[in-house]
């Protein structure tokens, strides 16, 4: 039986780490039920524990991480030594604090006493932006990771700084000890194979049927209170983690030019605007449409999507959900959930989720201005939803679990090579 250590250090929270807890729980399962032992540790070993207990798990240990106040000290001076890195004109774009994750998965290592792979299961918080003559000397001897957000045009959404730190950040994919990347696009494939030239990288689909984590909560009574109101309405939605990107007040003002007694609007999730610049301005569109659609909206911007069934079924009770996010260029896992269950969607033009879509012939709307998007979304509902079917037994086959774990095997099959 191979062993391996599965690491996800931004595994938090203590209701868990939603799309991140999902795929560590897939990760994990895949690689026991294929004869892995998994040593396992996570942001959040509390909740990793429960849910393997919950699921009856065997093959596997929950490793604490032990830290010791040497290496607190150690971790406030490498932040310490960050805060001068922008006045460096060589050196700004490196960032000496992304080493500790790091540091700490070498800690896990050195406790087991043995030097085996390791599987990232978020990459992008554990892979640090800096030379790769030093970070060589902290990296596991042998590793894979799932990548979520590369550099590749994530200048569009994080300015120029974030994206060079970025592309630091990838250096480490060409070293020795690196054995695969998985991204989460072809697109991310392709990038990262013209870049880095010693690269294996992997591409992987989005989980739509993921492994559900045992007895999920969900507000019945909200969801009851929410069909009540909406009366038969077309129901449109937008969920989740409200940040900037979402782009709230672009849909409460399509929401205005479309009619109060065909259409209901679902804003459900917890309001957390991120844009210093705009954030005054979106606050004051926000409650003034906020205002406007009293009689035919339910909205609420406090409330928390304690899980992904939870998330799963306000995306079944939506007839329409909104994915117009503002700068987005990076794939999106709410998009995949939501035409796994034959929902039309509205997304921005021109970035990846207008490729997926358009890829499976799929009713959506990408006008740029609220009329048009009201506009589009009558359109999208006078032709009923219509689906073509062969394309969505295609994107059902390439989004298959089955698929999913083979990648997953692929990757690690790559240790000892």
């Amino acid at each position: 039986m191979q062993k391996i250590l599965l690491v996800d250090f931004a595994f938090i929270g203590s209701q868990g780490g939603g799309h991140l807890e999902v795929y560590f729980m897939n990760i994990l399962s895949i690689l026991i039920k294929n004869n892995y032992f998994v040593y396992a540790c996570c942001g959040n070993n509390q909740k990793l524990i429960k849910n393997i207990e919950q699921e009856k798990l065997n093959n596997c240990k929950v490793i604490n991480l032990n830290i010791k106040p040497l290496d607190k000290i150690i971790y406030k001076l490498l932040l310490t030594i960050d805060s001068f890195l922008p006045k460096l004109p060589m050196m700004q774009y490196f960032r000496f604090g992304s080493l500790i994750n790091l540091m700490n998965v070498k800690k896990l290592i050195k406790d087991l006493d043995e030097e085996i792979p390791v599987f990232f299961t978020h990459a992008d918080s554990i892979i640090p932006a800096v030379p790769t003559f030093i970070s060589r000397f902290f990296m596991p001897s042998q590793w894979v990771g799932l990548y979520v957000q590369p550099s590749y045009q994530s200048k569009i959404q994080c300015g120029l700084e974030t994206s060079r730190i970025y592309f630091n950040r990838e250096k480490n994919f060409a070293l020795p000890s690196c054995k695969g990347i998985i991204v989460l696009h072809p697109i991310y494939q392709k990038f990262f194979s013209k870049t880095i030239k010693e690269i294996t990288c992997f591409f992987i689909p989005e989980l739509v049927n993921s492994k559900q984590l045992a007895r999920a909560t969900i507000n019945t009574e909200l969801l009851q209170k929410i069909k009540e109101k909406a009366q038969g309405r077309k129901i449109i939605s937008i969920l989740g983690i409200l940040t900037s990107r979402k782009n709230l007040p672009l849909f409460l003002e399509s929401a205005s030019k479309l009619d109060s007694k065909k259409y209901f609007f679902l804003v459900l999730g917890e309001l957390r605007l991120t844009e210093l610049n705009t954030i005054e301005e979106d606050i004051k569109k926000i409650e003034f449409y906020k205002d406007k659609l009293n009689d035919n909206s339910y909205i609420d911007l406090d409330y928390y999507i304690s899980n992904e069934e939870e998330f799963d079924t306000f995306i079944r009770l939506s007839d329409i959900v909104f994915l117009h996010y503002r700068r987005h260029p990076f794939s999106s896992n709410i998009l995949i959930k939501t035409m796994a269950y034959r929902k039309p969607v509205v997304v921005s033009k021109g970035y990846i989720m207008e490729k997926t879509v358009n890829q499976y012939n799929w009713m959506t709307a990408t006008e740029n201005n609220p009329e048009h998007i009201a506009n589009a979304i009558q359109d999208l509902v006078h032709t009923n939803y219509e689906i073509d079917e062969s394309s969505y037994s295609y994107f059902m086959e390439d989004y298959s679990p089955e698929r999913f774990e083979s990648v997953i095997l692929q990757a690690c099959s790559t240790f000892n090579k």
